[in-house]
């Protein structure tokens, strides 16, 4: 429940904490923008496990990082399926109010019609729910599987973008593939899933589900914790985490600037959740591939179903990931 507005004075306490050596945060993008300077100013790591937002990359070295990759990762990632599936064209539903959305559309834009495909509509997906009609933004024509809605609704505070992508699953009836980013795990729309006939008409992408965990441990570890399979973002705050104490610990008198010099030096690494956790020298995470997962029947989720990787693309290997 952050405010915009309380960033600043939230980091600015956190700052005059001396025995603080960084800080694991913040969640959404827009956050970071209003905390890094402050971070960079007192040289105090921020370390965030969500940003995707590009614009945070700075041109010289400074005290942000962030474990997860930017947002055109994803958007070639999705471009390239596209392609590959024989679907060429595409309406694409954003938010303007958000930098990672709007870098993954006009990432997604430019490299999906350089392969040959085409965006034929665009649609803001931050409308308010009241006004926001999804019907009237699917076409009913008679080839639907010609078609992908390509859903980047990236949430930003007070808007309805994940109220609307609700709207749209339903609405659309299981006619178009849906591929979307991974914002679309969310509760009120998992528990629409299970009405769609066709698991390949839903693809997500993301980085890491505990069926493609490299960490078999910390995904077993942590569903026992939990009761049930935590989502991606927990795996990041997890790594984001372990880099950050990790940085900490290999310092003989740990100190502020020591941290950052840690994380960024290319000897620097550590065993995460979402595999090998190294940042470059800007502090964006090295090789971390975006990953395509898609829905299989699995009754013992909490759902009935699960995301598994789609290369497991067979119905023993969907059984084998469920039991796993």
């Amino acid at each position: 429940g952050q405010q915009l507005e309380t960033i600043e004075p939230l980091s600015n306490s956190l700052i005059q904490q001396s025995e603080i050596l960084g800080v694991v945060g913040a969640f959404f993008s827009e956050f970071s923008a209003k905390a890094i300077d402050t971070f960079n100013r007192n040289k105090t790591v921020l370390i965030s496990p969500s940003n995707t937002s590009p614009d945070l990359t700075k041109p010289n070295p400074d005290y942000y990082f962030r474990v997860m990759f930017q947002a055109p990762v994803r958007a070639r990632k999705t471009a390239d399926y596209l392609i590959e599936q024989g679907k060429k064209k595409a309406i694409l539903y954003s938010n303007p109010q958000n930098s990672s959305s709007l870098s993954f559309r006009t990432e997604f834009i430019q490299y999906f019609t350089d392969r040959g495909g085409q965006v034929i509509e665009e649609v803001n997906i931050a409308q308010p729910a009241g006004q926001f009609n999804a019907e009237a933004t699917i076409p009913d024509v008679d080839n639907p599987e010609e078609i992908a809605l390509v859903l980047a609704p990236r949430s930003s505070p007070n808007d309805d973008s994940i109220a609307n992508v609700l709207s749209i699953v339903r609405a659309n009836r299981d006619r178009h593939l849906i591929i979307g980013l991974w914002e679309l795990y969310a509760q009120p729309i998992l528990e629409n899933f299970p009405q769609l006939s066709s698991s390949k008409n839903l693809v997500l992408v993301g980085s890491w589900r505990p069926a493609s965990c490299p960490n078999r441990q910390f995904s077993e570890q942590a569903k026992q914790l939990w009761g049930e399979p935590v989502k991606e973002w927990t795996a990041a705050a997890y790594d984001a985490t372990k880099a950050l104490v990790r940085a900490i610990e290999l310092q003989q008198q740990p100190t502020r600037e020591g941290t950052q010099k840690m994380l960024v030096s290319p000897d620097f690494k550590v065993e995460g959740a979402t595999g090998t956790v190294q940042f470059d020298r800007l502090g964006d995470r090295n090789n971390l591939p975006a990953q395509l997962f898609y829905l299989v029947s699995c009754p013992q989720e909490k759902f009935g179903f699960m995301f598994s990787p789609i290369e497991l693309d067979t119905a023993e290997a969907a059984e084998m990931a469920c039991k796993t």
